[in-house]
């Protein structure tokens, strides 16, 4: 049905080209074989008329485009392929499970190797090493912790050493209190519960957990650490997941750099998702017919807590917490299920004008007389929370002169932050099909509330600028790059925010619409050449037209990591320079080692740089950066 030529068309000389011209001079044929009024020549009819209606929106006016000499049209591109890949899906490949490259990165398998690690290290002490008998659920237990998991959970010896027991919520140095509940026997370590504090680590000192329900709540695993710790902790779990699920050589891994940290430690996500049980007769009659809890689940149960106030939410999200329970509570007796709540951020901004004067911030002795709720409380102020803005990547936070609570109404509650040149108000939505809007640096992006976005906006001006000022390689040999491919794009964040570096920008995401907001947010930053195609990003390098050596191409895959046809196909296309960002730095070692190693025997790259950037205070979880350039001699020719 296609040609098999590549797009070249696209790259489009000094003159004019209508969009029919267009369609014919790519080959694309929307029509297939069969007598008029068939079902497969109705779609095919169906599919054209929405192709063209696509050109119709591309081509204004008289349905033409005039660009520079020597330029890509990336909306012209993104339309074909769009369109090619609806006709043609990727036949996905099954994965060798058996083959280590293709490790999943689960909490499982990080267990598995940090416990076999640790048992190594106690091997040489045992004489003889005995068959490990499992206790009895609800045995208790005294622990001494001595290693830090990558999950966030402390790793304590058996007493005879021969197996590990996972303790949530403590820390190398701990003296605790654990027990046993009922799971499946795993023959290298076991989960337990957390009751107490015998013998506190130094680690400790000085720290108080900023939620209640820490130690209860699954949500967080490290409030009762410093903050540096949490981030010198996040830097071992990068070097462990390079140096565990990349099946590297340790030589080519350069030495991974210190975690940035987040501007906000509390107050930070911009969105949470509470959730309740079905309720049920049992429940009302023993309980009175009080509502089911409403928040998060109990760590190592399957049960929710009920939740008032979470102090990693941003205030006005835990205005809304206490809205949607109080909703909850009036309508629980008429559902037949329970059920998950959205809440999600959106800031409005306005201009304050010279003239205006912003209401002064309140004294410290205003502010011991203004009622705060719990969570404003846990959550430190903008200069406590800027810890880290003397350090020459961080962008610190900016001070608002005031804060203003507003309510139009008392399920409309806003949060007003004044600045000297604009205040942003802060609402927030539960309704998934709501469009909410962030503001990151200088950028505005729009999206679905149910769309996929950072949730910590508080790091991402830090986070774009770090990536903008080394994505380019540092060699000015070659050609310079000109084309920006951005694979899982969702509404555009790496698209648009390194825009300023590329002459044309293509972003793809399985998610149509987060595409559709992609191709908003660039109208709404004045983007002038970015396309985006809503496809699976396995079709990325199929059709298109940017020449390798001028290419970079950013990687942002979900917590699974790329698929092995995506990185076949990145070396076999070959970009110049590769960016890969993950929150499953498990996942992402897996890949960027098959990436190394030259997978698809054409093309493979080398690691300049690794790091970590603290998305996620408070709990286990980092994000992690990796730069790599590609080696100039091709894998296929001995290198």
């Amino acid at each position: 049905m296609f040609a098999s030529r590549p797009l070249y068309s696209a790259r489009l000389t000094n003159f004019s080209l209508t969009a029919r011209q267009f369609q014919r001079s790519t080959h694309w044929d929307p029509f297939v074989k069969g007598s008029r009024g068939t079902p497969r020549r109705k779609v095919a009819i169906q599919q054209e008329s929405e192709y063209q209606a696509g050109f119709e929106s591309l081509f204004p006016g008289k349905n033409q485009i005039t660009l520079p000499s020597g330029e890509y049209n990336a909306q012209v591109i993104a339309t074909i392929m769009a369109a090619r890949a609806k006709h043609l899906p990727p036949k996905r490949r099954r994965l060798d499970r058996s083959n280590p490259a293709f490790n999943e990165g689960t909490p499982d398998e990080v267990l598995t190797i940090e416990s076999v690690d640790l048992l190594e290290k106690a091997k040489a002490q045992l004489e003889e090493r005995k068959t490990y008998k499992h206790p009895e659920a609800q045995t208790e237990l005294e622990l001494e912790i001595v290693e830090f998991s990558s999950t966030g959970d402390g790793l304590a010896y058996s007493p005879d050493k021969n197996h590990i027991y996972i303790v949530p919520f403590s820390v190398p140095g701990d003296k605790v209190l654990a027990k046993t509940y009922p799971q499946k026997p795993h023959p290298l370590y076991t989960h337990v519960d957390f009751i107490k504090v015998l013998e506190p680590s130094p680690k400790r000192e000085g720290v108080i957990p900023g939620c209640k329900y820490f130690t209860t709540c699954s949500g967080c695993q490290l409030q009762m650490i410093p903050y540096e710790d949490q981030l010198r902790h996040k830097k071992t779990i990068v070097e462990k997941a390079f140096k565990n699920f990349s099946n590297l050589d340790r030589s080519i891994i350069p030495p991974v750099g210190d975690t940035i940290g987040s501007p906000l430690q509390y107050g930070y996500r911009t969105k949470l998702t509470p959730h309740y049980d079905r309720p049920r007769h049992t429940d009302a009659e023993r309980h009175g017919g009080k509502p089911p809890p409403v928040g998060f689940s109990k760590k190592n149960v399957r049960v929710v807590i009920d939740i008032e106030q979470c102090p990693i939410g941003t205030p006005i999200l835990n205005k809304g917490l206490e809205i949607e329970r109080a909703k909850v509570a009036e309508t629980f007796h008429t559902r037949k299920s329970g059920a998950t709540i959205l809440l999600r951020e959106s800031t409005q901004r306005r201009s304050v004008s010279p003239s205006s004067t912003p209401a002064p911030a309140p004294t410290p002795a205003q502010e011991e007389q203004q009622p705060t709720d719990s969570t404003e409380s846990a959550v430190p102020s903008v200069a406590e929370a800027n810890g880290n803005a003397s350090d020459e990547i961080a962008v610190p936070l900016p001070t608002p002169l005031s804060i203003q609570h507003h309510s139009s109404s008392p399920t409309k509650p806003q949060i007003i932050y004044t600045y000297p040149n604009y205040k942003d108000i802060k609402t927030y939505t539960s309704d998934s099909k709501s469009f909410t809007t962030e503001y990151i640096a200088d950028w505005t992006f729009v999206s679905r509330a149910n769309s996929f976005f950072q949730n910590n906006n508080s790091i991402l001006p830090t986070f774009i600028k770090y990536v903008r000022d080394n994505c380019l390689p540092k060699s000015t040999e070659g050609p310079p790059i000109k084309y920006l491919l951005d694979a899982y794009c969702g509404s555009g964040l790496f698209a648009i925010g390194l825009s300023p570096l590329f002459s044309s920008v293509l972003g793809i995401d399985i998610d149509a619409a987060g595409v559709e907001a992609a191709r908003e947010n660039a109208k709404l930053n004045g983007i002038p050449n970015a396309g985006f195609i809503a496809a699976d990003a396995d079709v990325l390098f199929k059709d298109v037209p940017f020449p390798s050596d001028q290419s970079l191409v950013v990687i942002d895959p979900p917590r699974k990591g790329a698929s092995i046809d995506f990185l076949e196909q990145l070396c076999e296309f070959g970009p110049k320079r590769v960016v890969y960002v993950s929150c499953n730095v498990h996942t992402q070692a897996r890949d960027v080692g098959m990436l190394v190693s030259g997978l698809g025997k054409k093309w493979r790259y080398e690691i300049e740089s690794l790091r970590g950037f603290d998305f996620f205070p408070q709990t286990g979880h980092v994000e992690g950066v990796c730069f790599l350039d590609r080696v100039e001699s091709k894998t296929g020719n001995g290198s």
